[in-house]
């Protein structure tokens, strides 16, 4: 099944709108490096989603809610204390900022310079970790074992995708790894 995406926006703003709003000049350095440690930051809350989607599919006694309760902890550490489905009942492995509000001061930041490649790659990684949002929430109100465990599934695999491939010349496959490497940082390992 093919699916599609229009414009991705957060807050109101597209990928291409940032890039087109974003400032040149002197100043385009220090947005640069801020756009790549915001950057840093949102990987390393994808990171923490991604670990906690993981442990999600870990053995588990059946009917503990111990799926659901780590995909309410993916959806804190994605969207963070502001988030609408954030909720404070459930541990927040993450710096309660979010993920998404990461990429979105990234986004902010980017210099004028940026290629259009790139801007690409993050529009991916904001889609992908949108996808995986939507996930959560659906396996949060699975209704049967398998539902819940195929949409944690789901959830993971779009936080994977999210990271992106290290190496890949693929925006869309990149994603959040090609924009810091467009960025002139190769991510951490």
């Amino acid at each position: 099944m093919t699916r599609t995406h229009g414009p991705v926006r957060i807050l109101g703003l597209s990928v291409a709108a940032v890039l087109a709003c974003a400032a040149a000049g002197p100043a385009a350095e220090s947005q640069g490096e801020h756009a790549r440690i915001s950057l840093e930051k949102a990987k390393a809350q994808i990171e923490l989603a991604l670990k906690q989607a993981e442990l999600s599919l870990a053995p588990h006694q059946p009917g503990s809610g111990w799926t659901r309760q780590h995909m309410q902890r993916v959806l804190n550490v994605i969207e963070g204390r502001r988030g609408p489905d954030f909720r404070e009942t459930v541990e927040d492995p993450g710096d309660g900022y979010g993920a998404v509000w990461h990429l979105r001061d990234a986004l902010d930041a980017l210099p004028g310079g940026l290629s259009t490649d790139a801007g690409t790659a993050l529009d991916h990684a904001l889609a992908y970790l949108n996808d995986a949002a939507e996930h959560a929430r659906r396996s949060l109100k699975g209704t049967s074992v398998a539902q819940v465990h195929r949409e944690a599934g789901l959830a993971a695999g779009m936080l994977a995708a999210a990271l992106g491939r290290e190496g890949s010349s693929a925006p869309a496959i990149g994603a959040l790894t090609y924009g810091l490497n467009a960025l002139g940082q190769a991510p951490a390992k």
